[in-house]
């Protein structure tokens, strides 16, 4: 009688044990398809190039912190703002990216340039902007410049780019201002 207890009872607890482990891995597979395409934001007038971000500045960072292509090992990132940019392309389309500033400090806690910022190409569907995997990530990063800006493709660019919008006018800085951009693509 023990013996067909014990077998029972042992019986019982991997059967627990075996549906417990498939309804977890059930759950982060839902989570990750979950994650693999997130609502960022809305067109509030279109084509007037007036976006809308729905995500808080929370959620904005615990994306950055597990998305940004651009991250380096043994490097930290503090991001400080985002909002959605619109870009306006030589044939009049829009583009969306969620764009956001933060620093970049090198292994030793020395900021690695003036200016950071990353641009994620959102998909526009129906009015809601949404981040999906295989996007473009582009990346703005300048040196004697407070604010590098992504601009689209035009007759002097074959590509996007980076410009400096406000050079820092320090005795270091003069006529050195400039920024660097990076494309890649997301997750």
């Amino acid at each position: 009688m023990n013996r067909k207890i014990s077998f029972f009872t042992i019986a019982v607890i991997v059967a627990s044990i075996l549906i417990i482990s498939c309804s977890r891995k059930n759950s982060v597979k839902d989570k990750q398809s979950q994650q693999e395409f997130i609502k960022v934001g809305h067109i509030e007038i279109s084509g007037k190039g007036l976006a809308i971000l729905d995500l808080s500045f929370p959620e904005v960072v615990g994306f950055m912190n597990e998305y940004n292509s651009f991250a380096k090992a043994n490097f930290s990132y503090k991001y400080e703002n985002a909002w959605i940019e619109t870009l306006i392309c030589p044939d009049g389309a829009e583009e969306y990216y969620l764009a956001v500033n933060g620093i970049e400090k090198d292994q030793n806690g020395k900021e690695t340039c003036s200016c950071y910022t990353v641009y994620s190409k959102l998909k526009n569907e129906g009015e809601s902007l949404i981040l999906a995997p295989g996007g473009d990530q582009d990346s703005c990063s300048g040196n004697c410049c407070s604010a590098c800006e992504l601009k689209p493709a035009d007759e002097n660019h074959t590509t996007k780019w980076c410009n400096c919008e406000t050079p820092v006018n320090t005795p270091s800085c003069q006529g050195e201002a400039y920024c660097n951009h990076s494309t890649t693509v997301t997750w």
